[in-house]
């Protein structure tokens, strides 16, 4: 059976499962058309709404146990559960961190979930007015401030402080009672966002729906295989690049990475890294996975980044061996990228010229 033949047919079973009517598709629907469609929803089915389900549980979860440690018989806002729960929540995000393509993109939904890098500190402005305003802070007043103030980024604030230790509970009631009230308000607020990004990929008429239309599926493979691009570059770019500063360690800025204070730096490098390992293999499941010289890069850049997992930020930037392993790491990111940037359009029959970065 010739590659053709197979995919139109990998497309009539596709349009069967979705709930688009694929009389209506735009055009009729050629080997090329199906093969397009069929990694499209490959790619949607397999990583995209999944992780953000996962997302979308980790900030229900998140949101309740805010509202335990909350009430009167809870711990206040220094209970373990918040830490764990935030830490969930972040790595969660990190999985899925890398669209931009789709719902995400729309309200400012990708920059409401975490704000980074904070070059001006407008995350710790965001905190004093949340913890310092008129009127205690609501999910609406929230979803009102500035993007800085209303993700992930600003509830590590509340719950550590600048030296990176967790916040312990204040004798002051008023004080607790305004970081209960923050942090409930700023969870509540991620948890609506998630779930609507969810809905707007799953529900009728929804994203995912629109894929069986063949130039929508060749639009989403456009964006999602330039996102991926981009989510490489911002690793190897930044999330390494910033915090290791110059040629020597005594340029090192370990408080430029993210999430430092949470000390979730290089685990969040990992979840992003899982992410592109994930997408590729989907990306490449027409023809059995991705080719051997691939599968070896991806390999390599997992092992080099778990070896990183768990260590401080500060230590890793300090010096070798540490710092040398960290340096490794980003020259893999990069040949990675290279590879991808080279690769990659060619075997999904996309034409990518630019990043999402571009322009901001």
């Amino acid at each position: 059976m010739s590659r053709g033949i197979h995919a139109c047919g990998l497309l009539l079973a596709v349009l069967a499962t979705t709930p688009v009517n694929s009389q209506e598709a735009r055009g009729a629907a050629g080997p090329s058309d199906a093969r397009a469609v069929w990694i499209a929803f490959t790619l949607v089915d397999r990583v995209v709404v999944p992780r953000y389900a996962a997302l979308a549980k980790a900030m229900d979860d998140q949101h309740a146990a805010w509202i335990a440690a909350c009430s009167p018989k809870g711990d206040g806002p220094s209970s373990q559960e918040l830490f764990v729960a935030h830490r969930e929540a972040t790595q969660r995000w990190a999985a899925i961190e890398f669209v931009r393509y789709g719902p995400i993109s729309e309200d400012l939904r990708h920059e409401r979930m975490a704000h980074w890098p904070d070059r001006r500190n407008a995350v710790g402005r965001a905190l004093d007015r949340l913890i310092t305003g008129s009127s205690p802070p609501s999910v609406e007043s929230v979803r009102s401030t500035s993007v800085a103030g209303q993700g992930l980024s600003v509830l590590e604030r509340i719950l550590y402080d600048d030296a990176g230790r967790r916040r312990q509970m204040s004798r002051r009631a008023s004080e607790r009672d305004r970081r209960c009230a923050a942090g409930t308000a700023v969870t509540g607020h991620l948890a609506i966002l998630s779930r609507s990004t969810t809905d707007a990929w799953t529900g009728q008429g929804g994203q995912r729906a629109a894929l069986a239309y063949p130039a929508e599926a060749r639009a989403a493979l456009v964006r999602l295989a330039t996102d991926l691009l981009t989510m490489l570059e911002l690793i190897e770019g930044r999330k390494l690049a910033l915090p290791l500063g110059g040629n020597g360690a005594e340029s090192a800025r370990p408080s430029a990475a993210e999430a430092w204070r949470s000390n979730q730096s290089l685990r969040i490098v990992r979840m992003n890294l899982e992410a592109v390992v994930a997408f590729t293999t989907a990306a490449y499941a027409d023809i059995g996975g991705p080719p051997e010289a691939l599968r070896q890069m991806l390999t390599d850049a997992m092992t080099a980044s778990a070896a990183m997992d768990g260590v401080a930020v500060r230590h890793a930037v300090a010096g070798p061996p540490l710092r040398t392993q960290l340096i490794l790491l980003g020259d893999l990111v990069l040949s990675l990228r290279q590879y991808l940037q080279d690769q990659l359009p060619e075997h999904l029959g996309v034409t990518v010229g630019f990043n999402s970065q571009d322009g901001d």
